[in-house]
């Protein structure tokens, strides 16, 4: 049951999100998320802002991904419709509220199949070392 101060807390102000479409390069995922991505621009052209294409782990991200930047507003619309569209592909959906930590582990959605070792950890102890040396940063 809901709480009545249910929608009364705080909330990152966010314009934008990220979706990524993780595969393996040249397995049979790439091709789909790659063309999964750009059926995503075709079919909502208001409201994705860029696709990038990683074919190789980086940053937060421990597998290759195709990454669809997205309005806020368009984040119902895209997200219901991917819900049934994912197909086997694993897909991250997170908020861009500006702490990469919380966006990705925190805030994150996962649509399809949940496969461990998409985010890339070693990435995310350096980010709490970092935020734990800076007097005045909460600590996660």
């Amino acid at each position: 049951m809901l709480r009545d101060d249910f929608n009364s807390g705080s909330k990152p102000d966010v314009k934008t999100y990220h979706i990524h479409l993780y595969y393996e390069v040249g397995k049979e995922s790439e091709p789909q998320a790659k063309a999964l991505a750009q059926q995503i621009a075709r079919l909502f052209p208001g409201q994705v802002e860029a696709v990038h294409e990683y074919d190789k782990p980086g940053g937060p991200h421990a597998a290759s991904n195709v990454a669809v930047h997205l309005k806020g507003s368009g984040f119902g619309d895209i997200v219901s419709w991917l819900q049934f569209n994912s197909g086997d592909l694993s897909a991250l959906v997170h908020p861009k509220s500006g702490d990469v930590i919380k966006d990705h582990i925190d805030y994150g959605l996962w649509l399809g199949p949940r496969r461990e070792g998409l985010l890339n950890d070693v990435y995310f102890e350096k980010k709490r070392r970092e935020r734990s040396a800076k007097p005045g940063i909460p600590k996660l």
